[in-house]
């Protein structure tokens, strides 16, 4: 039995309802009605800094994050007490494997540092303000790294220090691949260019890769070859010798002293008497022995001669 010709398209969609045609054309351009963010670019928390500063600050106050298809950058905002313009902050580059979907649309750059990039950046993060490159070597736990220190006119000391670490000369193409760049920009008006160097070496990366080709670190270095030899004593400091165990100094012990004996109280002087003056007078009777007073001072003139109390009566003295 010969088939039914085929009915042509515009025949079949005039037989649906005009409400399912509708519905349908309505579902391609569904959306929220507002404007959405992208992905590439947001702000996280403070936990989860890729480099996190040393223990008492300074504090992070703010991170940005931006997804790159070959790294991951963020912007940590650090707190401020300075009176220079800009904000004291930790710029962290992490190139590495990013898996696929993750990324943003642009790449991340994975240059090396170089002195031209060093000087474009101080100017932009320190306006005003005379920076000089320390010509001393310095390394912190992860490897060497650089900076500048400078005064503002207001006083304030300020540096910038830069480090990337790399795995250098032990890079393949499956193994010890990436890397990570830090940038530390920091002022204060109260703190020092060591204190404020001390910063750098505190600082602890937190972040990491979980794939076997990412390791900028390079393999772990060989321990000493005077490890386990004669004739090399190892102590539990620094060479110096035995260093004890530091810790508060205790308060010094104060000693009582024994009570002393109370001196006994030497007799209290009595002065003499003056001597009596005036005419003599005779004791009672039966008081004692008569005592002889001194003659008053009178003018001269003949004597007064004073009589005697009669006796009583019956009295065997008179």
């Amino acid at each position: 039995m010969p088939g039914r010709p085929a009915e042509p398209l515009a025949s079949r969609l005039a037989r649906w309802p005009v409400a399912v045609v509708l519905l349908a054309v309505a579902g391609c351009g569904t959306g929220s009605g507002l404007p959405e963010t992208t992905g590439a670019v947001q702000a996280v928390e403070p936990h989860t800094a890729f480099v996190v500063p040393p223990p008492g600050g300074p504090a992070i106050v703010g991170i940005v994050e931006q997804r790159f298809v070959n790294g991951v950058s963020q912007d940590i905002a650090l707190s401020t007490a300075s009176r220079v313009a800009g904000q004291n902050a930790i710029a962290v580059r992490l190139v590495g494997p990013v898996r696929f979907g993750a990324g943003g649309q642009s790449a991340l750059p994975d240059r090396p540092i170089s002195a031209a990039s060093i000087a474009s950046d101080m100017r932009k993060a320190f306006p005003g303000v005379n920076m000089g490159r320390s010509p001393f070597y310095v390394q912190n736990r992860y490897g060497p790294f650089g900076y500048a220190a400078g005064r503002a006119a207001s006083g304030d000391v300020c540096i910038y220090a830069w480090q990337r670490i790399q795995a250098a000369g032990q890079t393949t193409l499956i193994r010890n691949r990436g890397s990570i760049s830090i940038r530390l920009r920091l002022c204060d008006s109260r703190q020092s260019e060591e204190r404020l160097l001390a910063v750098m070496y505190g600082l602890s990366v937190n972040a990491f890769f979980n794939d076997l080709q990412w390791n900028p670190y390079g393999a772990p270095p060989a321990p000493s070859a005077t490890l386990g030899g004669l004739g090399a004593p190892v102590y539990p400091a620094d060479g110096r010798g035995f260093q004890p165990v530091t810790g508060p100094t205790p308060a010094p012990v104060r000693r009582v002293a024994a009570p002393r004996a109370a001196a006994p109280r030497a007799a209290p002087v009595q002065e003499p008497l003056p001597e009596p003056v005036g005419p003599l007078v005779p004791p009672p009777p039966g008081s004692g022995p008569v005592r002889t007073l001194a003659p008053a001072a009178r003018p001269a003139g003949p004597p007064v001669i004073v009589p005697p109390p009669p006796c009583p009566e019956g009295s065997a003295v008179c």
